[in-house]
């Protein structure tokens, strides 16, 4: 990856974000075996309605990545890095131009994005909050709120691998 030189003493802190906006609500996945890119560090753009991620080590840091490509965020993204699969996965919130409140991912490998946005959550009510994890065999568990009529809500979760859902559950009772 092109990478900025950031010169910096041990524990000295550093900018990860440039430019104009907002930016908010930072998550930072890595696994120290991976050299370059060891450490993701995504973020809201609460500006531009965007998610962007950079990868960063103590002294450089990568190229600006626009995670959320052509689809805005409503709300801070969240990463995980699964050993098996070698890639990241960055979920958050976004609202279709329908008005459905859906949860978008995205892999991310060295630098770069992978693929295209897909949808892990979204019925005809708000999916929202998203967390995301890694388990041992390459996939990614994937939880978030799914708020139902009368302001109520539960916590739903799926299995995601490659850019497929699969098996939608509710953990929690509806309260």
């Amino acid at each position: 990856p092109t990478a900025t030189s950031v010169p910096l003493e041990s524990g000295e802190p550093f900018g990860v974000t440039e430019g104009d906006g907002r930016k908010t609500r930072p998550d930072v996945a890595g696994h120290p075996e991976l050299g370059d890119c060891q450490n993701l560090v995504v973020w809201w753009d609460e500006t531009a309605r965007r998610i962007h991620g950079r990868f960063v080590e103590r002294t450089w840091r990568g190229p600006t990545i626009n995670v959320s490509g052509d689809y805005s965020a409503t709300g801070p993204p969240k990463v995980a890095y699964n050993v098996a699969a070698r890639t990241w996965l960055v979920v958050w919130a976004d609202v279709t131009d329908g008005g459905a409140h859906v949860v978008r991912g995205r892999y991310v490998k060295c630098a770069a994005t992978e693929d295209t946005v897909f949808t892990i959550g979204g019925e005809v009510a708000t999916d929202d909050q998203p967390a995301v994890a890694a388990t041992r065999e390459g996939r990614f568990a994937v939880v978030w709120r799914h708020g139902v009529e009368g302001g109520k809500s539960r916590i739903m979760g799926a299995y995601v691998t490659e850019k497929q859902t699969r098996a939608i559950k509710a953990i929690s009772d509806v309260g």
